[in-house]
């Protein structure tokens, strides 16, 4: 049943420790309950480690990785080859869910729609949010909505707040060592998916942080 399978929710953690609390609080608080909560420990210098094992105490859905350093692609890779779930969600860890997340965008997979996105609340380090979302829920074909993420509309080409079917991962792992490594890889995620659903609703909070990796200034385009 669509309704209640097993779904993966994958967080590659690197020196966030002042926000990985609210992070996976908002993960364990989910009112969807049959979630797996892969926390990837990404070699991280701080106490992120050490977070990760006394929440997998708490909470018998949350597995641990401990790896060294590999980057953002990497992590994502760790997470994805252990995951059990049907669908998966990447999730920053950074960055938290209202509490209805997964549970909203489960309940709009149907035969022929396999992926579901949803709006976003964009909190900025100086306290205030903005909600970028769509108006309407919108049901598209895939070409349609290849174009829809590349058109800057209200859904961009990251990862996070999009619902993904696990084969379609495992297929397609992340190519490690690469800038804006997100966008190589939706393209065949969404290439591979039926139909997708855009849900007209915020659920993922993400955080604008001006130090964050891909605000840097010089990037690799290849």
């Amino acid at each position: 049943v669509k309704n209640n399978m097993l779904v993966s929710l994958i967080v590659p953690i690197y020196n966030v420790e002042k926000f990985l609390n609210k992070c996976v609080d908002s993960l364990i608080a989910q009112t969807y309950k049959n979630i797996e909560i892969i926390l990837v420990d990404d070699g991280s210098p701080d106490n992120c480690g050490e977070l990760c094992d006394e929440y997998a105490l708490k909470d018998g859905r949350i597995r641990v990785i401990h790896k060294t350093n590999g980057g953002l692609s990497d992590a994502r890779n760790a997470g994805i080859k252990i995951a059990n779930g049907k669908y998966v969600l990447f999730i920053d860890s950074d960055d938290f869910v209202e509490e209805d997340f997964v549970e909203s965008m489960v309940s709009e997979l149907k035969d022929d729609i396999d992926l579901v996105m949803c709006g976003k609340f964009i909190n900025y380090s100086d306290g205030n949010v903005k909600v970028i979302c769509p108006k309407d829920k919108l049901v598209k074909n895939i070409e349609d909505t290849i174009i829809y993420i590349n058109s800057f509309n209200e859904i961009n080409m990251s990862m996070w707040g999009k619902l993904f079917r696990m084969d379609i991962a495992k297929r397609n792992l992340f190519p490690v060592g690469k800038t804006s490594e997100d966008c190589f890889v939706i393209s065949k995620y969404i290439g591979e998916s039926k139909k997708c659903c855009i849900l007209n609703k915020p659920l993922y909070h993400y955080y604008q942080n001006a130090n964050s990796i891909s605000r840097g200034k010089k990037v690799s385009m290849d």
